[in-house]
Parts: structure tokens; sequence; C-alpha cells
């Protein structure tokens, strides 16, 4: 059974989350700074619990071997009554959870999610003498905020209201800083929390925006704001494979702090297949990636052409060069037209050298963009 625990008790459940420290926002949470909700086994005295934080992540802490808290968890997930998510991301206090999350996720396989956390204590970046030509960097204000002259995109205010509940709120408790070119807002950091003398922020760039240095100054300009103004600490997360995020981090002045494993489950099938697919890619092992994308297909076969093309790496990767073509080719005919990124792929080295190559990449540059990658 699932009992929702009202914000007056969390102090009741906060001595399971203490593991997940390195996840500021939970404690944030349960701190009364962020909105978030709490579920346990039981109100007078919980022993297990689940916490939802403004993130959109769930955090498990407690007795992992509730059995009654799990299954109960495990129906709430899937008739989708309580939560209403399609996508679901935990976090876990212990490893003792791993394998409680088999019977969580059932009949759904748990795909794992490598993540990194990274910590400032200073930054080692003069932000400003590297702000570009005809850019300004700004904190955020209510003046800014209401300033009618500023595009700004709706992703700010979300971003605020979901982390902090209220715009009012975050410019009393929290801080951020935006890039703008002109008119227009094109990068912004924000605190996600702030909680005693630490905080979390993140970082968003407008696609078009990328690349030119825009995401570390505006982070930096973030960074040293919290550091000047009283805190100690600033956290940042990111996954593993996001190569983008880690080299700002590292650029502005942040030291990775761990490594660890978030866990997802995809309520739709296909969904979540293709994840595990898609996770078994980026860990190397492609017989994983084949092997769960076979069941992708057999379910749904018009599918957007990144799908595809992941395939064919994986089966070039084994030296299965005719699937490899094979898919390659339904890449391209479900609207995959990415050839810079098809020649740079390592996997299709000995495909470069086959007839049926030089007719596929003829194809692509035919092909009408389809907006999307892998």
């Amino acid at each position: 059974m699932l009992c929702e625990l009202d914000k007056t008790d969390y102090e009741k459940v906060q001595p399971l989350f203490l593991p997940l420290e390195f996840q500021l926002s939970s404690l944030a949470v349960l701190g009364g700074i962020n909105p978030g909700r709490c579920f346990v086994d039981d109100l007078a005295d919980p022993q297990t619990a689940l916490l939802f934080s403004p993130e959109e992540v769930f955090y498990l802490a407690g007795n992992s071997e509730n059995q009654d808290f799990n299954h109960a968890l495990n129906q709430t997930i899937f008739n989708r009554s309580t939560f209403g998510e399609e996508a679901l991301i935990f976090g876990l206090a212990s490893d003792d959870w791993v394998d409680s999350l088999v019977e969580i996720f059932s009949p759904r396989i748990p795909v794992e999610l490598p993540r990194r956390h990274y910590v400032c204590h200073g930054s080692i970046l003069d932000w400003r003498s590297h702000v570009p030509e005809r850019f300004t960097v700004s904190r955020i204000t209510s003046q800014l905020l209401n300033c009618a002259e500023l595009r700004i995109p709706d992703h700010v205010y979300s971003w605020i209201r979901n982390s902090w509940g209220s715009t009012s709120w975050f410019l009393e408790r929290g801080f951020g800083f935006v890039t703008a070119h002109g008119d227009e807002v094109v990068s912004w950091s924000l605190a996600d929390c702030v909680i005693g003398s630490y905080c979390e922020i993140g970082i968003h760039t407008v696609p078009r925006y990328r690349r030119r240095g825009l995401a570390t100054v505006t982070a930096a300009a973030t960074v040293d704001y919290a550091l000047s103004h009283g805190l100690s600490m600033v956290g940042w997360h990111c996954n593993d494979e996001n190569l983008g995020s880690i080299g700002t981090a590292e650029k502005v002045g942040f030291t990775k702090e761990r490594d660890y494993t978030m866990y997802g489950l995809f309520l739709d099938e296909v969904h979540h297949l293709a994840e595990l697919g898609y996770h078994g890619f980026l860990k190397g092992n492609y017989h994983e990636t084949t092997y769960y994308y076979k069941q992708v297909f057999a379910i749904q076969e018009d599918l957007p052409g990144y799908h595809y093309h992941l395939v064919a790496r994986a089966y070039a990767a084994l030296g299965e060069e005719s699937k490899a073509l094979e898919h390659l080719d339904a890449a391209i005919a479900h609207g995959w037209c990415d050839i810079s990124h098809t020649t740079q792929c390592k996997e299709f080295t000995e495909l470069r050298r086959t007839t049926e190559w030089s007719v596929l990449m003829a194809r692509v540059s035919q092909t009408p963009p389809d907006n999307t990658a892998e």
C-alpha cells in the first residue's frame, strides 16, 4: 500500500534519504523548499519511501524488501492512476534496490541510465571576457521576466514553475542567468534548488546557438553569482553520454564527484525496448541492441529513420555487413538524411569500401530531412 505523506511529516523520512544527499533536489523537497510528493508504507512509522521531485525523478529509500510496498508501486505505475507519467526515472538510495526494481518494473526490464555528478567550489572561467560581441548576459529578475521587449522562451518560465512552484518563490530563494542575442534569450542557466550552502544548476541553449561557448558563459555566470552570494558548492548532473554537458561543466570549473546509475521505465513497450537497445549500444553490447530492436520492429515497423540507423551501426560493429546495409537502407527509406553523421560513424568503416555504400549515400543526399537525430 502506498500512502501519501503530508508535507508537515517529511521529517519522518529524512533519515531514509540521507544516502541521496548528492541528489540535492531530494533534500530540497523534504526541506519544504521545492515542490514534490512523498509516498510511504506507513504514515506513523515509515520504513520505505518514494519521493517524487520537481525534476520528475522518483527516489526510492528505506527497506527495499518491502514486498507489499513494491507490489503496490508496480500496480500504481501501470494503472497510471497516481503519477500519470509515460517515462519514469528512478534514483536509488542504495544498491539494495536494484534487485527490487525487477519486481517494481515487471513486466519491463529496468533500463540502466549511467549518470555523472559534478561539483564546483570556484569557477576557473572569467566569463565576462568570453561574452561574444552583440550578446549580453543578465541575471534573472522580475524586471527581466516582465520585459516586453525581450523574447523569453516558454522553457524558462516552465523551468521556474516546475522547480520552484511559483515565480515569486524562485525570485526569493533561487537565481539564474540568461544570455540574449539582441532581443532574444538564447541560453539560460537556473538553480534547480538551493538548500543550506549548496545548490544545483542546469543549462539550456537554443539549438541554433549551440557550439558558440554560450552555455559555458551562461553557466559560469550562474556559478559565479552562487559562490559570491554565500553558497559554497554548486552541483551539476548529466548523462554519461552527454559530452556537451560534460565539456561545459569542466570548462566552467566543475570536477566529477561520482558516477552513479538511474533506472528508466517507459510505459510504451516500443519506447522501452528501443531504450534498452540504445543503452546496450552505448555500452558496446551490440548483440543487445539487435536483440531488443528485433522486438521493436516486430511490434512496429513504421518508425523514424534514426532507429534503423542505430541498428545498422550495431550490425556493422558486429561485422554483419549485409544486415547493416539492409538497415541503413531502411533508415533512408524512413527519412534518415544526416549524411555527415553517417559518414563519421566508425562502425561503417568497412562498409565504405562497398559499392552498396556509394549507392546508399547517393540516396541519402536526395532524402528530405526528417528533423530527427540519434
